[in-house]
Formats: C-alpha cells, sequence, structure tokens
C-alpha cells in the first residue's frame, strides 16, 4: 500500500511539473532571427506577445531566454506563416517576437495566450482577424476597404483605425473595444456574453442573442434583431 502510494505522489509531481511548462533560464536578451518564406497570412498558438511591424523585408525576430529559443515553432505552410511552441512555456513574458513583413496580408489568427499588437497603422484591402483561448489583441491599428473580425471564447480585441464595410462575430465571453475604429458599415453576430463597443457611421444590421451586448456611438440606421437577454445601447 505504501508502495503504491509513493508511485501514485510520484506521478501526480510528474504531472504537475509538466503542467507547469518551461522555464526561462536567465535574462530575456537573447535575440535571434528567423529567415521566413513568402506568406499572406499568420496563424499564432502560444503564450507569446507579438509585434506586427512594416517592412522591406520579412523575417521573425525572437526575443527570448537562450534555452527556450529551440522551443520555437516557425514555418510557413500554403502561404501561412506559423507560429508556436514545440512545448509549452511556464511565463507569458518568456518570448517577445516582432514580426517584420513586406507582403499584403489577409488573415490573422491568434490562439492561447497570445497578445498581438501593431506598430502604428497597417493598410490593408481586404482583411480577417481570428481570435480565441485566451488571446489578446490590444494597440491594433488597421486602415481597411473590408473586415471580418471573429472573436471567441475569452479573447478580446481592441482595434483603433477605419474600414468601410465591417462584419463582426462575437461569441463566448469575447470583449470587443472598436471605439476608436471608425466603421461606416456593421454587420454583427453576437452571443453568448459577448461585449461589444463600436463606433459606427451609416449602418448598422445583424443579431444581438442570448446575454450579449454592442454598445455604439453615431447614427446610424438599424435593422438589428434583438433577442433573449440581448441588449442594444446607445452611448
Amino acid at each position: 500500500m505504501n508502495k503504491f502510494l509513493f508511485i501514485l505522489s510520484i506521478f501526480s509531481l510528474a504531472l504537475t511539473s509538466c503542467s507547469d511548462g518551461i522555464k526561462g533560464e536567465g535574462d530575456v536578451g537573447l535575440a535571434v532571427d528567423f529567415k521566413i518564406e513568402a506568406f499572406d497570412a499568420i496563424d499564432a498558438n502560444g503564450s507569446f506577445k507579438m509585434i506586427l511591424i512594416p517592412n522591406d523585408s520579412s523575417y521573425v525576430s525572437v526575443q527570448t531566454h537562450k534555452n527556450l529559443i529551440e522551443n520555437m515553432d516557425i514555418y510557413v505552410q500554403n502561404k501561412t506563416l506559423h507560429i508556436g511552441e514545440k512545448t509549452a512555456v511556464e511565463a507569458f513574458e518568456s518570448y517577445v517576437i516582432y514580426l517584420y513583413y513586406h507582403q499584403d496580408l489577409n488573415k490573422i489568427s491568434t490562439a492561447g495566450k497570445v497578445l498581438l499588437e501593431t506598430e502604428g497603422i497597417i493598410n490593408f484591402d481586404n482583411f480577417e482577424l481570428e481570435t480565441s483561448d485566451a488571446s489578446n489583441v490590444n494597440q491594433f491599428g488597421i486602415i481597411a476597404k473590408e473586415a471580418k473580425i471573429t472573436v471567441l471564447d475569452k479573447s478580446e480585441v481592441n482595434v483603433h483605425g477605419e474600414t468601410s464595410t465591417l462584419k463582426l462575430k462575437a461569441k463566448d465571453y469575447a470583449k470587443v473595444d472598436l471605439s476608436d475604429f471608425d466603421v461606416r458599415v456593421l454587420d454583427v453576430d453576437l452571443a453568448g456574453e459577448a461585449d461589444v463597443e463600436a463606433n459606427i457611421g451609416k449602418e448598422l444590421s445583424g443579431r444581438i442573442l442570448q446575454n450579449s451586448t454592442l454598445e455604439y456611438q453615431g447614427n446610424p440606421m438599424k435593422d438589428v434583431e434583438v433577442k433573449d437577454n440581448g441588449e442594444l445601447l446607445k452611448k
């Protein structure tokens, strides 16, 4: 019996250690650059901060602990740049990723605990952003003709800039702040406990379901279905 309890204790300790992830050693001072092929989409999944920077050439610069650099998983497949970790890390601050690019981007997807930001305002023709898990898009500046944003789970999005048309889908416990994002025409699909703030110039359409809320500023024409405990509030 004692032997069984001892083995069980060791097994439990091993599980706990694995769940904590890899721990960085030393200062986060090492910067390593990765050459990458041409891409037009980004898929980032992990626990790190990523800053998107327009540039005359494309490459990824990772600032991290010396023992963690080999843990990065960076590759391009079917013109999508994948950035992730081979094994989960213990602390969010273990990586800062600077993504320099010069191609046109069409889509960015984030998951895990990724924190995504832009340096300045980035111009797009058609742009799509998808976030899930507990990822966070903050200080994200764009100017786009058309945009599509999907925010799921407990992810949060804060976008500034402008677009002519935006299709927004927010569900679960998503939080979306578009109060500094000038949107001419907005179509929404909100559900769960989604909480959205928006600045709308001309038209608002779509549906607000369950316990979701849309608080808006502006005087748009409205064609919105509000059901359950959903709320449409004017600032």
